[in-house]
């Protein structure tokens, strides 16, 4: 047995040695890596439009050293390139038990640069730093909220950072429903949400913490959006510093006007081009079917309105979901106050649905209460505007996928209507009406996308035909309800159903609602779009009067205010 004992200890006693080795030396490696050991950011929106940040920072010095550099930035840059200033003040730096430390103030570029730590002294092991400082022209201001899109820690920290957490105090409670707030974390531009949010139910503090440690050059970048007028507007003040800078782009902007001359002529032929291509079309006077795809399915009422006018809207929106109701996935309700909503049926698969009809029935299910989704509510929800604003994308790359289109309808349209407003912005007349009457219709269609389009436009010519000779096809209430869709998706719908004013209509089984008549199909057609058009117009105000983006609409880690970073010296 001893002899046995040895032969073990001989044996495991250098594995022991290594193990222990390995260890320590990772422990001795770790304890001489310089960084943060603790960020935490507290960050106060005040009456007045202003912010006051209190930073305590707990940095960790393996070897002698004076103290850190910390960089704020005050310069704000819009979607244009345009910059703005933001005016910081009240610079203060203390310990943790109050004493303040020496530091000096300079500027670097669009940074204000704090040293702080004696020159004659230096400092190791773990030092704490509370920086506080107050902000003018942080928050950004637009059409439908207020917003405050921050860089807390910004990505331009020398050393690595083990945790980080954010306190924000707005000046109010507000409830769930009135508060936005999202994070983002990692390196410059990263839309990663390594992140927690906390706190924002009835109060006015939320708390935001990275889930994980950050690396060199990572941060962690927040926004809250709250009601209009809960405080004042400050807006930054422009940077007039590139006054040179802003004389070479007019110059620029000047040579770019003679080539914009040509650029009206070009849109122009573009949407020429697919002009002619249609004129060839066969378009007879009644056509009683959708067109169809390759595999036999029925093109969609949103796909068969994109065919003929190249643009997608709320009446699309609404024609899909009338066609989901009459498929048994929803049913449409009117209350006794002749308001209307939307009740889910669970249970049925989607797997015969198309991408944007998934997604239109996904975002009803997303934002319904308890199982219905009311049209009242939705009409004044940003989020719900922002999530339906995804179907307009879908369906249109659904008719490029499927060789309908050579290039995207919808991408055109919002291309070219972007480019009138721009246009219109440097007195460029010509290209601005161009660019709104034909480059907006400019999308190019396959050869059998041109043959669908004739089938769609006969269709249309049947939906509003008013010759008494094809009326045999319009006597029985199924023939009218399979092609509502489509009239709702061509804006025909009224036409469509006077039509039928002679037909006394049953009540379908995915419509409920009270005193039915024949009028009652046009009635929530009109009511669902007028809803969608609220809610989408609230949604696509995401670009404040200064011209800078919200947060919420493609937000990313240090694409805010503020952040910066630093490092010791």
């Amino acid at each position: 047995t001893i002899q046995l004992m040895r032969k073990l200890t001989f044996f495991l006693l250098p594995i022991v040695v290594v193990l222990v080795g390995l260890f320590y030396s990772n422990r001795v490696y770790s304890s001489e890596h310089e960084r943060i050991q603790d960020l935490s950011v507290q960050i106060v929106i005040l009456d007045n439009g202003q912010i006051d940040i209190s930073e305590n920072i707990k940095y960790y010095f393996p070897y002698a050293r004076h103290g850190i550099r910390r960089k704020i930035p005050y310069i704000k840059v819009n979607n244009e390139g345009k910059k703005f200033k933001m005016a910081i003040k009240n610079y203060s730096v203390f310990d943790e038990t109050g004493k303040k430390y020496q530091f000096e103030k300079s500027v670097e570029g669009g940074d204000v640069v704090l040293k702080i730590g004696d020159p004659n002294r230096t400092v190791s092991g773990t030092v704490n730093y509370i920086i506080s400082y107050t902000v003018s022209g942080a928050l950004t201001y637009f059409s439908e909220h207020d917003e405050l899109y921050w860089n807390a820690v910004g990505t331009s920290w020398e050393v690595p950072i083990d945790n980080a957490s954010v306190l924000i105090k707005i000046p109010r409670e507000l409830g769930k429903d009135e508060l936005g707030v999202e994070c983002f974390t990692g390196k410059q531009g990263s839309s990663a949400k390594d992140c927690s949010i906390s706190g924002f139910d009835m109060t006015n503090n939320i708390n935001l913490n990275s889930t994980g440690p950050l690396d060199y050059g990572e941060g962690l970048t927040l926004v809250v959006g709250f009601p209009k007028g809960m405080v004042e507007v400050l807006e930054p003040e422009k940077d007039r510093s590139d006054l040179i800078l802003y004389f070479i782009f007019a110059l620029v902007l000047v040579a770019a006007l003679f080539w914009y001359l040509i650029y009206p002529i070009r849109v122009f032929l573009k949407w020429y081009k697919d002009y002619k291509a249609t004129k060839n079309a066969r378009i007879v006077a009644a056509w009683f079917e959708p067109p169809q795809h390759d595999n036999g399915t029925n093109f969609s009422p949103a796909e068969t309105s994109v065919l003929v006018d190249k643009s997608v809207d709320h009446k699309d929106l609404t024609a899909t979901l009338i066609q989901l109701a009459q498929k048994g996935y929803i049913i449409i309700r009117r209350d006794e106050n002749d308001k209307y909503e939307i009740e889910i049926i669970d249970g049925k698969p989607d797997t015969g649905l198309k991408n944007f009809e998934k997604h239109i029935l996904d975002t009803v299910k997303e934002h319904a209460k308890s199982g219905v989704l009311k049209l009242s509510d939705v009409s004044k929800s940003y989020k719900f505007g922002k999530d339906i604003m995804n179907f307009n994308d879908k369906v249109s790359s659904e008719l490029v996928k499927k060789g309908i289109f050579v290039n995207d309808p919808h991408k055109a349209h919002t291309f070219y209507t972007g480019m009138g407003v721009g246009a219109f912005s440097t007195l460029n007349i010509l290209l601005a009406l161009v660019s709104l009457i034909f480059g907006r219709k400019s999308a190019l269609k396959s050869e059998k996308g041109v043959e669908k389009y004739g089938e769609a436009v006969s269709m249309k010519n049947f939906l509003v035909s008013q010759d008494t000779q094809l009326d045999f096809q319009a006597k029985n209430q199924m023939f009218f309800e399979k092609l509502l869709p489509y009239a709702t998706a061509f804006g025909v719908e009224d036409i469509w159903a006077k039509r039928f004013s002679d037909l006394q209509m049953k009540q379908p089984d995915w419509f409920v609602g009270d005193n039915f008549t024949n009028a009652s199909y046009t009635g929530f057609t009109h009511s669902l779009g007028r809803s969608f058009v609220s809610s989408t117009s609230r949604a696509s105000s995401t670009s404040s009067s200064s011209g800078f983006s919200s947060g919420f609409s493609g937000g990313s880690s240090g694409g805010g205010g503020g952040g910066g970073g630093g490092g010791s010296w």
